[in-house]
């Protein structure tokens, strides 16, 4: 049996170990997300279903399926990214982590996860695409031309 005075020092080093895999999967979910085969991937998959969507308050049926479509198909990009750039990575360990930490994950990596795990957010992801893909939203595009709202512009160009 171990004298007591190392158990310490190897719960401290194990705790370290896991907080080290922890920031590696968060730092690997954020450079995956800016990745560009990953947001065409999203944005094909809006593309494709946000029509189906409606700005009401009433869901259809068909939401339920197209949002399970959509968890199982980001879940499964990111669980092999994950694997490939985290060595030791595992969904069941990284849930349990999440759970335990929430205010560590912020940003973009948050708003992917609640995407995910949240319908209502999901739907306002879907029907967000839908208004900029109509030309009602904005999207977030760099131009060389000041931001301004569409009214103001047109007025700005008669002046």
């Amino acid at each position: 049996r171990e004298p007591r005075s190392r158990m310490p020092n190897y719960i401290c080093a194990n705790e370290n170990k896991e907080n080290l895999l922890f920031d590696q999967t968060v730092g690997a979910l954020q450079e995956i997300l800016i990745d560009p085969n990953f947001t065409k991937m999203q944005n094909d998959f809006l593309d494709k279903n946000c029509d189906e969507f409606e700005d009401k308050d009433e869901n259809k049926l068909s939401y339920t399926k197209i949002f399970k479509e959509y968890v199982e198909l980001v879940e499964s990009v990111l669980n092999k990214q994950l694997r490939d750039r985290v060595n030791g990575y595992s969904q069941e360990k990284f849930m349990q982590q999440l759970k335990e930490r929430p205010e560590e994950v912020t940003g973009d990596v948050f708003d992917m996860l609640e995407t995910m795990a949240n319908f209502e957010e999901f739907r306002g992801l879907v029907l967000a695409h839908k208004n900029v893909k109509s030309g009602k939203g904005f999207g977030l595009e760099l131009t060389n031309s000041p931001l301004c709202a569409p009214e103001a512009c047109e007025k700005k160009g008669k002046e």
